[in-house]
């Protein structure tokens, strides 16, 4: 794959197409002598649709049901049955409702206006204003996805075909692997991330590390007071169905026989906003439309995954005691590091190695809590942070090699 006119592998998106491969979207075709092909203008179907999504949100935690939500498709048998399942239960796809329930018809090419639909619904299905003229000839108020048309041509992912009449999306074609890379490179540099609806944790890791214990319990439920199945050791890591307890426990799948752990003792590793991020930019150096504002607190910017996790979290937060998390130190550009490790010392990061400068990482006020760090809010600020990816690392830890029980980082 070239991006240069004239190679023999010229391909007009080979940046984009690099950048899926890099990223782990696309895995491509084994080829007998151990090559990959990409095959650039072969249609996308279904089902290839759903994998994409899935590695494109970071494979995020799904325990996939033994009964499918589709007459179509298997769980044994049909490629891509966790993909599939999981837009389904994301709300990406809703498939066809047939007579005795709904198809998801997996080795259908899609469509340009679905995957519009598909894309729309990942991104949180946000306001979008439908008063102005349409940019495309060929869509109109009437178009079934109009909404989301619009939508995808406002995040400029879309420019449509020119004409001399003027634009067209062409929403019945068919969308070849190609293109399909170029919508999700600019929907990235748009800074646009997979988005539940509502305000419940959402673990975006499929697999969690045993962590900040030499040894971790896995209970038949989740509390200290039930039984211990197992034990697990460190950096052991451990399948993740998606369930989360209101205690922040944590269910996981081990030797295929469900559990719970404590969350405190869980970490992600790195996800795909923290690996995107570090591919493109230098620690400290983020542009600004790969950060956004958290809505209480306007001064403070993370990469805006982080601040959609942590929203979250702060609003479970505040359900419960009547406060925001009080913030007083998130992104740091690279002076900002310069700086704060004039004024701190040793306390602070090398400039250029803080996790403050991928716009990952929080400081929170203890003193603005409710009990400060001995407190009920902190101590359950701190059993809450994996469930939405966030951790106390153990550095920082009581015990830690430098304690600072007010440093959370983000590993989504």
């Amino acid at each position: 794959m070239s991006s240069q006119v004239g190679a023999a592998a010229f391909s007009p998106f080979a940046t984009e197409i690099t950048w899926l491969a890099q990223v782990g979207v696309t895995r491509g075709w084994l080829e007998s002598d151990g090559t990959r092909q990409f095959r650039p203008h072969a249609s996308v179907a279904r089902d290839a649709m759903a994998a994409f999504l899935y590695r494109y949100a970071g494979e995020p935690a799904h325990f996939e049901p033994s009964r499918s939500p589709f007459q179509d498709i298997r769980a044994s048998g049909t490629s891509f049955y966790r993909e599939i399942t999981w837009v389904e239960e994301a709300g990406i796809s809703l498939g066809w409702t047939v007579a005795d329930g709904a198809e998801f018809r997996p080795y259908e090419p899609i469509t340009r206006e679905a995957m519009a639909a598909f894309l729309y619904r990942y991104a949180g299905s946000p306001p979008v204003s439908t008063t102005g003229a349409s940019p495309f000839l060929d869509v109109d108020a009437s178009s079934p996805f109009y909404k989301q048309i619009l939508w995808l041509a406002e995040t400029g992912a879309t420019r449509g075909w020119q004409t001399a009449q003027g634009a067209e999306f062409r929403p019945k074609a068919t969308i070849a692997r190609d293109a399909m890379a170029a919508f999700l490179y600019r929907l990235d540099r748009a800074g646009i991330v997979f988005t539940p609806t509502g305000t419940a944790p959402v673990l975006r890791h499929s697999a969690l590390a045993v962590y900040g214990a030499n040894a971790l319990n896995i209970r038949t439920a989740p509390s200290t007071s039930t039984p211990v199945i197992t034990q697990e050791p460190r950096g052991t890591l451990l399948t993740v169905t998606g369930a989360i307890s209101p205690g922040g426990w944590i269910e996981v799948i081990v030797d295929g026989k469900r559990g719970w752990a404590s969350g405190y003792y869980l970490a992600g590793v790195d996800g795909a906003a923290i690996t995107r991020v570090k591919s493109f930019y230098s620690n400290g150096y983020l542009p600004e439309d790969r950060l956004c504002s958290l809505p209480w607190d306007r001064a403070e910017l993370l990469l805006c995954q982080a601040a959609d996790d942590l929203q979250r979290l702060n609003a479970a937060f505040k359900a419960r005691y009547g406060i925001n998390i009080p913030i007083n130190d998130s992104y740091r550009d690279y002076d900002g590091q310069v700086q704060a490790r004039a004024v701190h010392g040793n306390l602070a990061a090398v400039p250029g190695t803080s996790n403050h400068g991928w716009a990952a990482a929080i400081d929170i006020a203890g003193a603005a809590l409710p009990g400060g760090y001995d407190g009920d809010a902190y101590l359950w600020l701190r059993q809450q942070l994996t469930a939405y990816n966030w951790v106390l690392p153990s550095w920082a830890r009581p015990g830690g090699t430098k304690p600072e029980p007010w440093h959370f980082e983000y590993t989504g």
